[in-house]
C-alpha cells in the first residue's frame, strides 16, 4: 500500500488520539482542514476500520488474562472447522482466537476474565463442547493477573508499520 506523506502523518496523529478534529490536525500539519477532511475520508475508506475507546480493564473488574492452547478432539474432527471457530469466537471473554500453523488442528485462545476461577470455568466448559460433544481438549494454559502486565500498547508498532509503507508523491494539477 502507498500513502502520501500527509496521509501517513494524519494516520499517526489519529492513532495517538482518534478524537482529534480535522481543524486540530490541520493546525498541527499546517495544511487546510478541507485537505484533512479529504485525507481522513480516503483513510476511512481504505485503512481505518473503526474508532474505538481504550478502557482500563481493571476498573471494569477484568483482572486476569488466560492464554490456552487447544487441540481438536476426534469428535471435533467430525465437525465443520468453521462451526468450531465460530463457537470459540462467539464467547465474549475470548478476545483473540488463533488457528495455529504448528501442530494439526490446534488453536490458541486469549481471554480476559474477572478472576482465575472464571477463566478456569471457561477453559473447561464453554469452549470445549458443541452439540454436547467434547470438541476441544486443553493442551496447556497460562493464567496471568493483569497486575503483571508490563505493556499493552500497539501504537509504536503501528507507527513503524506506517513508516515502512511506500510513499507516493502528491500530484498537483495546475490546469483549471
Amino acid at each position: 500500500m502507498w500513502l502520501t506523506k500527509n496521509e501517513k502523518k494524519v494516520l499517526k496523529l489519529l492513532i495517538d488520539d482518534a478524537k482529534l478534529s480535522d481543524t486540530s490536525i490541520a493546525n498541527k500539519l499546517k495544511i487546510s482542514s478541507q485537505a484533512i477532511g479529504r485525507i481522513r475520508k480516503k483513510l476511512e475508506e481504505d485503512i481505518i476500520k473503526s474508532y474505538t475507546v481504550e478502557l482500563d480493564l481493571k476498573m471494569l473488574g477484568l483482572n486476569t488474562v488466560s492464554v490456552t492452547k487447544y487441540g481438536i478432539t476426534q469428535k471435533g474432527l467430525e465437525l465443520d472447522e468453521e462451526e468450531i471457530e465460530n463457537k470459540i469466537s462467539s464467547i465474549p471473554n475470548n478476545i483473540t482466537v488463533l488457528r495455529l500453523s504448528t501442530g494439526n488442528n490446534s488453536y490458541e485462545v486469549t481471554r480476559i476474565c474477572s478472576s482465575l476461577d472464571e477463566c478456569e470455568a471457561l477453559e473447561k466448559e464453554k469452549s470445549l463442547t458443541l452439540e454436547g460433544n467434547k470438541i476441544l481438549e486443553r493442551l496447556n494454559v497460562e493464567r496471568i493477573p493483569l497486575s503483571n502486565q508490563i505493556k499493552n500498547d500497539i501504537k509504536s508498532l503501528l507507527h513503524k508499520a506506517i513508516d515502512s509503507l511506500g510513499t507516493k508523491s502528491t500530484k498537483i494539477n495546475w490546469k483549471k
